[in-house]
C-alpha cells in the first residue's frame, strides 16, 4: 500500500521475552533503520510515557487548564514536564532504594507531611511532622533529612 509517495510500512517480527509478554506481538513502524529490538524498545518507551501523563492527570491531579494567552500554556507545558520528570526521577529513586512502592504510592505517603504552625504563649513557631513510616522511608530513600519550613 502507497500513498502520496510514501512507502508500505514494514512488517517485522519483534521478538521478545514470550513468558513476559504472553505470546507474541506485531509492530509496525515506517522507520526502515529500527531493528526489531529497537522498533519493541521504541514501542515500550512511547506506553512509558502515555502511561505517565495519564499517571500527572490522576496522581498530580492536573487538571485540564484553558489557556487563552500563549506564554500560559507554554508554562502550563513546562510545569507538566517538570512534573513528569519529578515522578519518573521519584520512581528510579525507589526502585534504587529496593523500597516496595509506585511513585502513586509516595506521592501518597508523603501528603501525610504537614506543615504546622502552633504558639507557645505569644510566640509563634512553626514546624514540619515527619509524615507516616513509609513517607520516612522515601524521604530516607530521597537523602531529605532535614525538615525545616
Amino acid at each position: 500500500m502507497e500513498s502520496a509517495g510514501r512507502q508500505a510500512p514494514s512488517v517485522r517480527r519483534a521478538g521478545g521475552d514470550r513468558k513476559a509478554s504472553g505470546g507474541e506481538y506485531v509492530i509496525l513502524t515506517e522507520e526502515k533503520d529500527l531493528s526489531p529490538l529497537e522498533a519493541v524498545r521504541a514501542y515500550k518507551e512511547l506506553s512509558e510515557v502515555e502511561r505517565a501523563f495519564r499517571k500527572l492527570k490522576d496522581v498530580l491531579e492536573l487538571l485540564p487548564i484553558y489557556h487563552h494567552n500563549p506564554q500560559r500554556v507554554r508554562a502550563h507545558v513546562f510545569v507538566a514536564a517538570l512534573a513528569f520528570l519529578l515522578d519518573r526521577l521519584l520512581e528510579k529513586k525507589l526502585k534504587a532504594a529496593n523500597l516496595p512502592f509506585s511513585s502513586e504510592q509516595a506521592w501518597v505517603a508523603l501528603r501525610t507531611i504537614h506543615l504546622v504552625d502552633f504558639s507557645f504563649g505569644s510566640e509563634k513557631r512553626r514546624g514540619v511532622t515527619a509524615g507516616n513510616h513509609q513517607a520516612r522511608q522515601i524521604l530516607s530513600a530521597l537523602r531529605i533529612s532535614a525538615r525545616e519550613p
